[in-house]
């Protein structure tokens, strides 16, 4: 479009999580001149408020994350958006700017210790993950293996996802898909929570 008709473009992260959406947003705000509609503001608050009462159970926790490049980083800067730590981050597709947007993340939010790489593979992933462990797994259906061989909790994002239903319907990106994105992963922790605590250590709410 911009060769062919001098349409001028903006290249962005995809919008998932917080700022990834506020820049999006902002983006074509300042592209079309209008006005951020209310209801994206509201559900930007309501955002807010899931990953503030949900802090207490995400805070430090480590997650390993794989696939696409695009989603694995948008994943990856929402993850440190609510105080987790993305422990791996591996992508298959070749090139050195994916490692290099993964440093200036972790750079930007003052993280070390986690590890980024493209051209990599679900073997490789695995045995980082047998070397030091991570509270939760991220990613496409093919990951189940790694999960379940080490016994993580498992939330399935990105492509391909073809052992669970409905997920193509509820899209990641934007302040609905992070809600969504915040509640599968809160969730996921709960659960092993639930599962792992003490008959005398069980509650009715966490």
């Amino acid at each position: 479009l911009y060769k062919k008709c001098h349409v001028k473009y903006q290249l962005l992260g995809l919008p998932i999580g917080i700022g990834r959406t506020d820049e999006y947003i902002m983006a074509l705000q300042k592209s079309t001149r209008q006005e951020v509609p209310y209801q994206l503001e509201e559900e930007r608050g309501q955002l807010l408020d899931i990953l503030i009462d949900i802090h207490p159970y995400t805070c430090n926790k480590k997650a390993a994350v794989f696939g696409d490049p695009d989603t694995v980083l948008g994943i990856a800067e929402f993850l440190l958006e609510m105080g987790m730590e993305p422990k791996y981050l591996l992508t298959g597709t070749p090139g050195e700017a994916f490692e290099e947007a993964a440093g200036e993340l972790f750079a930007k939010f003052g993280v070390t210790g986690c590890k980024a790489k493209s051209s990599g593979d679900l073997f490789e992933l695995h045995q980082w993950i047998k070397a030091e462990g991570v509270d939760l797994l991220i990613g496409g259906t093919h990951g189940k293996y790694i999960a379940r061989a080490e016994d993580i909790p498992f939330v399935r994002a990105g492509f391909p996802i073809i052992d669970r239903y409905v997920h193509s319907y509820m899209p990641l990106v934007g302040y609905k898909g992070g809600m969504r994105l915040a509640e599968m992963i809160c969730n996921a922790l709960l659960d092993r929570m639930d599962r792992d605590a003490a008959e005398e250590d069980f509650e009715m709410v966490l």
